[in-house]
C-alpha cells in the first residue's frame, strides 16, 4: 500500500523507501519504550539493529510521538515522554 500510494503521489524514491519502513515499523518504538525493558542491552541493540539508521529514528520517534497524541491525547504523559526521549538517547544509531 505505502508503495502504491509514493507512485501515485510522485514521491522520490529515497523518501518512498523511508515511508514504507515507517509504515510497517509504526508500532516498533512505542512497542519497545512502553512493554520492554529499555534498559536491557539485548532490547536496545535488537531496536537498534531493527531502525539501522540515525534518519529512522528520528523519523520515528516523530512518528511515535504523533501517533500517541493523535490516538488519544489523555494518553500522553509525561512517562511516556521520558520512555520516547531515553530510548533516543540511548540507542547506539542516536549522535553522539
Amino acid at each position: 500500500m505505502p508503495k502504491q500510494f509514493c507512485i501515485d503521489h510522485q514521491v522520490e524514491s529515497k523518501d518512498a523507501e523511508l515511508i514504507k519502513w515507517l509504515v510497517e515499523n509504526h508500532l516498533l518504538m512505542s512497542v519497545i519504550a512502553q512493554r520492554r525493558d529499555i534498559y536491557d542491552a539485548d532490547v536496545i541493540n535488537e531496536f537498534a539493529n531493527q531502525v539501522r539508521s540515525h534518519n529512522n529514528l528520528n523519523n520515528l520517534y516523530v512518528l511515535t510521538l504523533a501517533d500517541i497524541r493523535a490516538t488519544n491525547d489523555n494518553l500522553w504523559n509525561d512517562w511516556k515522554a521520558s520512555l520516547l526521549r531515553e530510548i533516543v538517547f540511548i540507542n547506539p544509531k542516536s549522535p553522539r
